[in-house]
């Protein structure tokens, strides 16, 4: 089983605890993330997020906290098979470090850790990169579910 880390470090324009809250209250990741988050910022808190929520086929993917240390840390676990425990052989793990910028500003390193089985990528492979991102100013929705499908493809066992 190979190991993949995808990170990203983002500058937002908010107070850390503005950040802080949009990531960890249902109703605030509605807005830029999924349609739907069932989900309490409590590590061992289980939940789901639901993208597509309007459509024939909505996307539900289960999410356990791992950590939630206000304002600074949050993180969870994610596509892991349906009706499991989440655990590092059979989830991503997702995290958000917050970093206070001042009183205005917080950085954002963004780390995705997730697991594949039986998959050698190199330079050569088209799957060795991750989606291209959209536009920054558009919704984020887009990126995620294209990231998803990235990570369920090589996540795949043979």
């Amino acid at each position: 089983m190979s190991t993949y880390t995808i990170e990203r470090e983002i500058e937002i324009e908010a107070p850390i605890d503005v950040v802080w809250r949009t990531i960890t209250e249902p109703e605030l990741i509605r807005t830029w993330f999924a349609d739907v988050a069932d989900v309490e910022a409590r590590p061992g808190a289980v939940g789901s997020l639901t993208f597509r929520a309007d459509s024939g086929a909505p996307h539900v993917v289960g999410i356990t906290v791992v950590a939630a240390d206000r304002p600074h840390r949050f993180s969870y676990r994610w596509v892991y098979p349906p009706g499991e425990r989440a655990t590092e052989a059979n989830s991503t793990l997702v995290t958000f470090t917050l970093v206070a910028d001042g009183d205005e500003r917080t950085r954002e390193p963004l780390r995705h850790l997730f697991r594949a089985w039986g998959v050698q990528l190199d330079r050569d492979d088209p799957r060795s990169e991750p989606p291209p991102r959209a536009h920054p100013a558009t919704d984020v929705r887009s990126d995620v579910e294209a990231e998803i499908a990235w990570t369920q493809e090589l996540a795949v066992q043979p």
